[in-house]
Parts: structure tokens; C-alpha cells; sequence
């Protein structure tokens, strides 16, 4: 799930990057978080291709949490800085927002459905075995 997922979130940024190039004017400025999403892009990509399906959900989680955070760090530097695009810091909300859901979906997808508590194993392994009567 978190290979699909980021294949797919990667190639949205690949056009939000594409977007953003054709709304930036001449002299540059937002220019620098249009890079960014494609390094965010192409970090997605890294994920992708390296996700085992077999690995831990902490495993799972690091890579597409990270670059939600990044996302995020990019928004909030896009708020204050002010030259950027608002459509263009928006959609960078939205997609750490959408990395963050991955990254929380994936730990949970490790957990089994039916959990038993401990001393409910204990008891049974404890209990002697049944007499034929």
C-alpha cells in the first residue's frame, strides 16, 4: 500500500512542480518551492521503489512520514515568506496532509485484527490438559 501510494502521490507532485513552473513569474520568486516539490517528488519515488512489504510499520512509515513533515515545513515556510503562489502553498498542505494519512495507514496496517492480552495466552498455556473421563 505505501508503494502505491507514493508512486501515486509522487506523480501528483511531478505536476504540482509542473503547475507551479508555469505560475512563478520571470524573476523567480516561489521558484524555490517549485524545486522543492520535485525533490519532494522524487523522494516519493525513492519510497516507492524501496518500500518491502515485509518490513516493520516503523519501517514502512519513516519515508513517507518524513517527507510529510518536509511538506509541511514547506508550507509553513511558504506562509511566511509570502512571495509564493497561495494555490501553490495550499496544495502543498494538501499533500503533506495526504503523505501524513499514508504514513498512519501503514502502522496500522502491521497490527493484527484479533489481539489477545497477554495473560489470556498465560492462562491457557498454564491450563493442565483434560482428563478422558
Amino acid at each position: 500500500m505505501v508503494r502505491a501510494w507514493s508512486l501515486i502521490l509522487g506523480i501528483g507532485l511531478v505536476f504540482l512542480g509542473l503547475g507551479g513552473l508555469g505560475t512563478t513569474n520571470a524573476a523567480g520568486t516561489g521558484s524555490w518551492l517549485v524545486w522543492l516539490d520535485f525533490v519532494a517528488a522524487f523522494l516519493s519515488f525513492v519510497v516507492a521503489g524501496t518500500a518491502q512489504p515485509s518490513s516493520t510499520s516503523s519501517g514502512r512509515m519513516a519515508g513517507t512520514g518524513m517527507i510529510s513533515i518536509g511538506l509541511f515545513v514547506l508550507w509553513i515556510a511558504g506562509l511566511i515568506v509570502g512571495n509564493v503562489p497561495t494555490s501553490l502553498v495550499w496544495w502543498n498542505f494538501a499533500f503533506a496532509v495526504a503523505y501524513g494519512l499514508v504514513s498512519i495507514s501503514s502502522r496500522e496496517a502491521g497490527k493484527p485484527t484479533s489481539a489477545r492480552f497477554p495473560d489470556e495466552i498465560d492462562r491457557e498455556q498454564q491450563r493442565p490438559p483434560r482428563r478422558a473421563a
